[in-house]
C-alpha cells in the first residue's frame, strides 16, 4: 500500500514536470520573430526564445520588476529585436538598456534585469 502511495505521488510528480515543461516550449512557439528573425538560424531563435520565457518567469518573481507593455505584436517584436541582438552578441549592454528605455521608457531597472539573464 505504502509503495503504491509513492508510486502514485512520484507519477503525479512527474507529469506535473511535463506540463510545465510543455507549457514553456509551447509559450516559446508563440513569441513572434522579430523582424531580424532572418539573421539568424532556427536553432539559435528557438534557444533564444526559450531564454525569453525563462527570463519572463524569473521577472515575475522579482517585487520590484514592473511589466514592461509587450501588448501589441509591434511591442513584442520592438523588444525582441533588441534582445534577439544583444542576446547574440550583435550589441552590448549599454546599447541595449538604451534603446530598450527609448522604446519602452520609465523601464531601467527591468531592461537590467533582462540583460542579467540574456546572457
Amino acid at each position: 500500500m505504502e509503495t503504491q502511495r509513492i508510486l502514485h505521488k512520484s507519477w503525479f510528480q512527474m507529469a506535473f514536470l511535463c506540463f510545465i515543461v510543455c507549457s514553456l516550449i509551447a509559450c516559446a512557439a508563440l513569441l513572434p520573430d522579430p523582424p531580424n528573425a532572418d539573421k539568424y538560424s532556427d536553432e539559435q531563435l528557438k534557444v533564444f526564445k526559450e531564454k525569453i520565457v525563462e527570463i519572463a518567469d524569473i521577472s515575475q518573481k522579482d517585487p520590484k520588476y514592473n511589466r514592461i507593455p509587450l501588448d501589441s505584436d509591434d511591442d513584442k517584436k520592438s523588444f525582441l529585436e533588441i534582445a534577439l541582438e544583444y542576446w547574440a552578441g550583435d550589441m552590448n549592454r549599454e546599447t541595449f538598456i538604451k534603446e530598450g528605455n527609448k522604446r519602452f521608457p520609465g523601464h531601467d531597472y527591468e531592461f537590467n534585469v533582462v540583460a542579467d539573464h540574456l546572457r
